[in-house]
């Protein structure tokens, strides 16, 4: 059931006597009539009454055409009667509504509907049906009513409307886009909102109810992790986790949607595998530690240099002859973006360099691959060196373990062997010196010992 503020107002009876309903008025200007329909009903009674007058007046009778028509409502007349248009088609034409274009023909003494045309409307079902149309005004207005009350009465209770807004799942700028018209509204929430006036470090506690709100939102969404998604924004997760830990609803949230296997390891397994640094765990930071070693060796740069073309950007531009850069972590996403890069500053004319942090390994696939789009890889430390004009190391590279069936002896998640060119066999490591008195089965789809058949 919504909830509304207006049920604490006092009820009045609308003045006009076909409705005659109480209601509750929602503004100064509703203070006689319950809705816009029985307004209208009210100030135009006279005419209806002559109308509806008319209109038996003309069913069982023939009418002579008044003399005083206007041009119009001769030419309704013809459509109507020799031309036998719909009242639809004569509105369009007319450039009038389907009202009006009734009225002239009652009036003119030719609309005789039939029996089944002259009974009651009927709910509409069509796409652009106005019974369905004033439905569904009627019930958008009773749901922003009860959002505004329900904020209100929070605001009361010391709770911000941004932060109903949130718990509840709605737009806190559509609420101030109905507010900003209720002057009245407005004054009483600025007399309430001193609750959040001796609140010590109002600026940290809304950017932890952010980060707080952003995670729940992926992991309700996604299914991703909360340490997995804070340390791709470079957040502290234990952060979030000082509130979380003793939030109940997260706890109920949690057993209806458990987060993935692989995200909620993703993060353990990049530190475990050394494919994410430790030492830095934004992007930000390890390029304020490449500038200040560009400082040191007094190089001309310019940081987040944008290409001419596009919208993308370069970390640093090195004596306008050089684009460098930087990465803290060695997922394939990553180097897609770094390809993408390279093409376009060798479309520029300038030499690529790519620098990875010094506690983190690069695959060894790829790092084959970036040297053959001759792409320069440096580490933190091999970087002065270069810059010096000495000659560097390589950097540190690491195969992956792949692990699977083994169609040898039927091990799950066994250390594959690999080829010489680096691709996964089907067999796996412990195989490897039974593997030649063996031979591979298509049917079986599986290495088996040749059997000896015997000719008599």
């Amino acid at each position: 059931m919504l909830f509304d503020l207006q049920q604490f107002s006092k009820a009045i009876i609308c003045q006009n006597k076909k409705c005659g309903k109480e209601f509750i008025p929602r503004n100064k200007q509703q203070r006689k009539f319950c809705c816009e329909d029985c307004k209208k009903v009210f100030f135009r009674r006279n005419g209806y009454e002559k109308t509806k007058a008319r209109f038996q007046q003309i069913q069982h009778a023939e009418v002579p055409l008044p003399k005083n028509l206007s041009e119009k409502d001769k030419k309704a007349v013809k459509l109507y009667t020799k031309n036998k248009w719909g009242l639809g088609r004569i509105a369009r034409q007319l450039k009038e509504s389907k009202t009006n274009v009734r009225r002239r023909l009652i009036f003119a003494g030719v609309y005789k509907p039939t029996p089944e045309q002259n009974t009651l409307a009927k709910k509409g079902t069509g796409k652009f049906s106005n019974v369905l149309r004033r439905e569904r005004v009627i019930k958008r207005k009773e749901e922003w009513r009860h959002r505004v009350a329900v904020c209100l009465w929070n605001l009361r209770h010391g709770i911000e409307i941004k932060v109903t807004c949130k718990s509840e799942g709605w737009g806190s700028s559509s609420i101030w886009k109905y507010l900003k018209d209720k002057h009245r509204l407005l004054r009483w929430i600025s007399s309430h909102s001193s609750n959040f006036e001796n609140i010590s470090n109002h600026r940290l506690v809304r950017i932890l109810r952010h980060r707080i709100a952003v995670c729940l939102w992926n992991f309700y969404r996604h299914k991703i992790a909360v340490e997995t998604f804070c340390h791709s924004k470079g957040w502290n997760p234990s952060l979030v986790w000082n509130y979380l830990h003793r939030s109940k609803a997260y706890k109920k949230l949690k057993v209806l949607r458990p987060a993935i296997v692989a995200n909620a390891l993703q993060y353990e397994n990049g530190r475990k595998y050394d494919w994410r640094s430790k030492k830095y765990a934004t992007e930000t930071k390890f390029q304020d530690a490449i500038e200040q070693c560009l400082k040191d060796f007094s190089i001309t740069y310019e940081r987040e240099k944008k290409f001419p073309k596009n919208r993308s950007r370069i970390d640093f531009e090195i004596n306008s002859s050089i684009h460098l850069e930087c990465k803290i972590h060695t997922k394939s996403s990553v180097f897609l973006k770094v390809f993408g890069q390279a093409l376009q500053s060798k479309a520029a004319k300038k030499e690529f360099w790519l620098v990875i942090p010094e506690d983190i390994k690069i695959h060894e696939d790829q790092l084959e691959i970036l040297e053959q789009q001759q792409i320069h890889v440096f580490s933190e430390t091999d970087l002065p060196e270069k810059l010096a004009g000495r000659g560097t190391a390589r950097v540190q590279t690491k195969t992956t373990g792949i692990y699977g069936l083994c169609k040898c002896c039927g091990k799950k998640k066994a250390l594959m062997s690999r080829s010489p060119g680096g691709d996964a066999r089907s067999y796996c490591v412990d195989c490897e010196g039974e593997i030649k008195q063996r031979v591979f089965h298509s049917g079986q789809n599986r290495w088996i010992i040749p059997q000896v058949v015997s000719v008599n």
